[in-house]
């Protein structure tokens, strides 16, 4: 009823009880497809919720972004990234 009306709401508690297993078999596919319909009409929740889920397969998938760069690009933000004062002056350098 709720996803027939378009209420956003009744389409993310659809979405919550498919992840949680309330009163349903737990099927978290199904759970990301009513959360991104309902993330489609602007519900806050749900987009965290698609959020999370973009961001927990990238985590267990160890999802590389750019795996193309050149090595000296790699090598620079990697000193950047763990506070290297070098790495960090040759990223502001852009060298």
């Amino acid at each position: 009823m709720a996803e027939r009306s378009g209420n956003m709401q009744g389409i993310f508690n659809i979405g919550f009880m498919y992840e949680n297993g309330d009163g349903v078999v737990e099927d978290h596919a199904k759970a990301i497809q009513y959360f991104m319909r309902a993330a489609a009409q602007g519900h806050v929740r749900a987009i965290e919720r698609v959020a999370d889920y973009i961001a927990q397969a990238q985590l267990s998938d160890n999802i590389l972004i750019d795996e193309d760069d050149d090595n000296e690009e790699e090598s620079e933000s990697d000193d950047a990234g763990t506070g290297d004062p070098a790495g960090i002056a040759r990223m502001e350098e852009g060298t």
